[in-house]
């Protein structure tokens, strides 16, 4: 099964966020947006793990995340697109801190390291990506030329769509279905 550690979307970011996508969706074509309740912070992407793998994962996150760094204080804020050149493939919304003087993203950093860890030590094969917090809002079926989103996204740069206080995050099978992807929390972990 397909697995994943992530951090959860309160339902009032959902919400905004959905609101977003349905802005968004009168100026940007070729969209596949996602479904708000499959909203959520992706801390690591463990692919495909058998039974025996995504159990031995659990474990070491279980033993790594709680008391590893406390509650984190996140601001959802900013549309951007991946990549930043080129074709663009992703719409998404940035995570910053909460606070501007706080270490909320080095910490956001810290739990990210501790999370990935644990997944290799219980047998993960993780892609070697940079963490770039985000939100992901959509998909385009075909990449899209960078010239036909910018009108659209330059002036959400800095759209602010909330905050929230990370307590815990989960360990998540995931399953593609026609009208997108399933997730279902398989265990949590509070910091």
């Amino acid at each position: 099964m397909r697995c994943f550690v992530a951090v959860a979307m309160p339902p009032e970011i959902r919400a905004r966020l959905a609101g977003l996508q349905r802005d968004l969706s009168r100026d940007v074509d070729g969209v596949r947006w996602l479904r708000a309740d499959a909203m959520h912070l992706t801390l690591c992407f463990l692919g495909e793990c058998d039974d025996v793998t995504r159990a031995s994962i659990g474990a070491a996150l279980a033993s790594s995340i709680p008391g590893s760094t406390g509650l984190l204080h996140l601001r959802v804020i900013g549309v951007g697109r991946f990549p930043r050149t080129g074709r663009a493939r992703v719409i998404w919304c940035g995570i910053a801190g909460a606070v501007e003087d706080g270490d909320d993203m080095e910490r956001l950093e810290a739990l990210h390291d501790r999370v990935r860890g644990a997944a290799e030590r219980g047998g993960a094969r993780l892609e070697s990506r940079p963490f770039r917090p985000h939100l992901t809002l959509g998909r385009f079926k075909v990449p899209a030329a960078a010239r036909s989103i910018s009108a659209a996204l330059e002036p959400l740069n800095g759209a602010e769509m909330g905050d929230l206080t990370v307590r815990r995050v989960s360990l998540y099978r995931s399953v593609l279905t026609r009208d997108g992807a399933e997730h279902t929390e398989i265990a949590g972990y509070e910091l």
